[in-house]
């Protein structure tokens, strides 16, 4: 989840075949294979064609659904800590992640699973193979009680097992063999060969929205210009503000780490004031921005060709910074995670306007999409133009925590749903804030 609030508001076809289908509905007579899908809905998105958008179906690489080469692909499953993660398996789920283009997220990247082992140390990693010694599927998680999360917990906006092309996974039967009693994940993405279907319990769909422009951005950001009135609004605003606090100027890579402090700082005074479940609390997540922001990594000057890394970007009016943000960057994709604006010239919209400049900038500096990530706010909408889905629920070999997990997600939507629908929905957040300062903060650690 992109944890930034509107920016407005923001610092203080494929199908299988008849053979497939009657495979797959005998193993799921069987018990083998819990399919959800069937009971999603789906909501309209204004394009299908985002590098983040795939085929649902569990596919191998002739296109034919198959249960039986499922479990053939894997007979073993080590659990080991991330720092023991040889070199051969790095290289191969890299080779594995460049040969999915739909899986393009700084998230899924190495370099994000490094940092956060460096700033936690607890990262483990579930290495699945067959009966030789060669790997064919990773899936870095953090282990509490035999329960596996995504690395970096909630700061993580995109989890998928990686393995080998041509092979399908049975996630089910990867978490028996490594003794795990399941994984939990909160943004599958929509286009993992697994999902929603191999043995994954899919309990919510949520939107995901993301703008590619390649080596246009300034001509997709008048196309936003034309569509939204608010941008194109945002361009008095800015003039405005030009007259009165001196002309705007964008830094889009500023290295100053006193700066990104006082984003942290912003964002945090932004989160007690509107009741949101405080995300940089915890001292690791105030860690792993920072390293993000110091590390450096290869090709770090070529936003286009550079390894994960943080991205601070500051907006000035004259020597004043109204606006800025911090994302993670990697070859070109710019992952927009912490905007935060100053308060006092909320009269200006800044958040927007450094949107403006961060994409007006973007193919100068290599940049040819931006992801917002999953969560379904209205300004998101209107600053991308490309809709995927996130899944979020569980896979276990466990029928108890299955139960309870179920439960427990159910009552969270029930909760959230009415929350949404009622009128009181802001006193009501706030009074439990309150009442809870640290509701949710579970996610986190």
């Amino acid at each position: 989840m992109s944890v930034g609030p509107a920016s407005r508001d923001c610092f203080t076809n494929h199908s299988t075949t008849n053979q497939g289908l009657r495979r797959l509905l005998e193993a799921e007579q069987a018990g083998g294979l819990h399919s959800p899908s069937q009971s999603q809905s789906t909501s309209p998105s204004r394009s299908q064609s985002h590098p983040l958008n795939s085929s649902l179906a569990v596919q191998t690489e002739n296109g034919q659904s198959s249960v039986r080469e499922a479990t053939a692909a894997i007979s073993r499953c080590d659990v080991r800590p991330w720092k023991d993660l040889g070199e051969e398996d790095r290289e191969n789920y890299s080779r594995w992640l460049r040969g999915r283009s739909g899986l393009r997220s700084p998230f899924l990247s190495l370099g994000f699973f490094d940092a956060v082992h460096t700033v936690r140390s607890d990262l483990s990693v579930l290495v699945a193979g067959n009966g030789s010694a060669q790997s064919r599927a990773i899936l870095p998680v953090h282990l509490k009680n035999r329960i596996a999360t995504p690395a970096g917990r909630a700061f993580n906006d995109a989890q998928a097992i990686m393995y080998a092309s041509g092979d399908s996974i049975d996630a089910r039967r990867m978490m028996r063999l490594g003794k795990v009693k399941g994984y939990e994940f909160h943004a599958l993405l929509s286009d993992h060969p697994i999902a929603p279907h191999e043995h994954l319990t899919v309990q919510r769909r949520v939107e995901s929205f993301a703008a590619h422009w390649g080596n246009h951005s300034s001509k997709y950001l008048d196309q936003l210009e034309r569509e939204h009135r608010t941008i194109k609004k945002q361009e008095q605003k800015s003039r405005q503000m030009t007259r009165e606090l001196g002309p705007l100027s964008l830094e889009i890579d500023c290295r100053d780490p006193g700066l990104l402090s006082q984003a942290i700082d912003a964002k945090r005074a932004q989160y007690r004031r509107t009741h949101i479940l405080d995300h940089f609390k915890p001292t690791w997540t105030r860690s792993l921005v920072r390293y993000l922001h110091e590390y450096t990594a290869e090709n770090r000057d070529d936003l286009g060709r550079c390894e994960t890394r943080g991205l601070l970007s500051v907006l000035r009016a004259g020597q004043t910074v109204v606006a800025m943000h911090f994302g993670i960057v990697e070859s070109g994709l710019l992952h927009y995670w912490f905007p935060v604006y100053n308060h006092e010239f909320s009269k200006y919209s800044p958040g927007t306007a450094l949107y403006k400049a961060i994409v007006g900038a973007a193919s100068e500096h290599g940049i040819d999409t931006l992801d917002m990530g999953y969560g379904e706010q209205p300004y998101k909408r209107k600053q991308t133009d490309r809709v995927t889905h996130v899944y979020q629920g569980f896979t276990s070999c466990c029928i108890f925590h299955r139960t309870r997990r179920k439960i427990a997600m159910a009552a969270t939507v029930a909760r959230e749903r009415f929350l949404a629908d009622s009128p009181l929905r802001e006193i009501l957040k706030r009074g439990l804030r309150r009442i809870f300062p640290n509701e949710g903060i579970g996610k986190l650690r």
